[in-house]
C-alpha cells in the first residue's frame, strides 16, 4: 500500500481509499452485510486506512453498519470521512 504523507497534520493516510456508497446489496435492496464486512476487512487488512461513507448512502444505512464494523479495530488505525446533507438540517 501507498501512503500520503501530511507533514501539518502528522497523518499518513493511504492513497487508496475504501468507498462505502456501493456495498452489495441483497435482493431486498439492503446492504449485503456479511460481503461488505469481509470487503472493510480486507481493505484494513491490506493497509487501507481512509475509509469514506454519507448519510444517504443505502438510504440511510451506509453510516451505521460501517460503524459496527469498525468498532472490532483500533480507532487510531483508519481515518473515517463522512458528509452532512445540509439539506437535511431543520431549524
Amino acid at each position: 500500500m501507498k501512503y500520503s504523507t501530511m507533514e501539518k497534520l502528522n497523518e499518513t493516510p493511504s492513497l487508496l481509499g475504501f468507498g462505502c456508497m456501493r456495498f452489495p446489496k441483497k435482493e431486498d435492496g439492503s446492504i449485503d452485510e456479511v460481503e461488505a464486512e469481509k470487503m472493510l476487512d480486507l481493505a484494513i487488512k491490506e493497509g487501507v486506512t481512509y475509509i469514506d461513507t454519507a448519510y444517504p448512502y443505502h438510504d440511510g444505512a451506509s453510516e451505521p453498519f460501517v460503524g459496527r464494523v469498525l468498532k472490532k479495530y483500533d480507532r487510531q488505525q483508519f481515518r473515517l470521512a463522512t458528509k452532512l446533507p445540509i439539506l437535511k438540517l431543520k431549524n
